[in-house]
């Protein structure tokens, strides 16, 4: 995650995490950076779009039993 934010994850790729709830029950978010650079290529910002992929990950996990 801090790969992610710091600019250091390339621009447009996916990353999933395996997050630990509140709750105590664990979730899968797949996270996709892109970044914001200046004109002059220095990074600006970065747009992180986050989605619960808990259902498929678990999904993928009863498939490949």
């Amino acid at each position: 995650m801090q790969a992610v934010l710091q600019g250091n994850y390339p621009s447009a790729k996916t990353a999933s995490l395996r997050c630990l709830h509140q709750n105590g029950t664990v979730v899968w978010i797949e996270l996709r950076a892109m970044h914001v650079r200046h004109q002059d290529g220095s990074l600006a910002s970065v747009e992180v779009i986050a989605r619960d992929v808990t259902d498929r990950k678990l999904l993928e996990e009863r498939l490949a039993e």
